[in-house]
């Protein structure tokens, strides 16, 4: 980074992190021998990389020092000129990918604000998907916050997912797959308070609170279709 002198030492400390994540990206891509003896690894290094391509709807690579995304038909469009969604989620994804798969114990806990930002359902679910597979295989501890019914959807379906024939869906996979319970931990912050979220009767995330506004809006439409039948 040219000039930091002014900046969040976090951001610099990320700026740099993405600056190594994109060099060890490029020689994991490169090198025929790294995963040679773990098979495992190998497998679930391209399973995330295979989920990290569907949220940025490309494969990212580094030509002449600039930053691409290439997609399936053939187009490639430089990150510059890439959507929001896709500029902030390629360094998350990256360091992701590249940091879960050394053994620094400090490089497997990470803090997420709004992993949502700017992306489409879909892609959220898969972030979800994606943070599953390094928690459950490569030991990683993420700390998010959200305002995403989507994300919490998504990671109760993990959880449930684990109650259901998980070791068979494992042995099938080649890998692990879902969320225990017992490691999650959810809040709700109102007024400086912060107030647990988890539904211990029936081991899931409560998300009634992010749901709220959606029963609102859903009271108010039925409230409008019966003021047009009394028209």
């Amino acid at each position: 980074m040219a000039n930091n002198f002014d900046l969040d030492p976090l951001i610099i400390n990320f700026g740099s992190n993405y600056e190594n994540a994109q060099r060890l990206y490029r020689i994991i891509n490169e090198s025929e021998s790294l995963f040679q003896d773990k098979k495992d690894d190998k497998k679930l290094y391209n399973q995330i990389k295979l989920i990290s391509e569907k949220i940025l709807s490309g494969s990212y690579a580094r030509v002449k020092d600039q930053d691409w995304l290439f997609h399936a038909d053939g187009r490639k469009i430089n990150l510059i000129d890439a959507s929001s969604g896709q500029q902030e989620a390629l360094p998350m994804l990256l360091i992701l990918l590249v940091f879960s798969f050394f053994p620094d114990s400090e490089s497997n806990q990470f803090f997420i604000e709004e992993p949502e930002t700017h992306l489409f359902p879909s892609a959220q679910r898969d972030m979800v998907e994606l943070f599953t597979l390094l928690y459950a295989n490569k030991n990683c501890r993420f700390f998010l916050t959200t305002h995403s019914p989507y994300i919490l959807t998504a990671l109760n379906n993990k959880i449930m997912a684990a109650n259901v024939e998980p070791v068979k869906a494992e042995k099938s996979l080649g890998y692990k797959n879902t969320i225990q319970f017992q490691d999650v931990s959810a809040y709700t912050i109102s007024n400086g308070q912060t107030q647990s979220i988890l539904d211990t009767e029936v081991n899931l995330i409560g998300i009634n609170n992010l749901d709220a506004v959606s029963d609102e809006l859903s009271q108010e439409f039925e409230e409008i279709l019966e003021r047009k039948a009394q028209q």
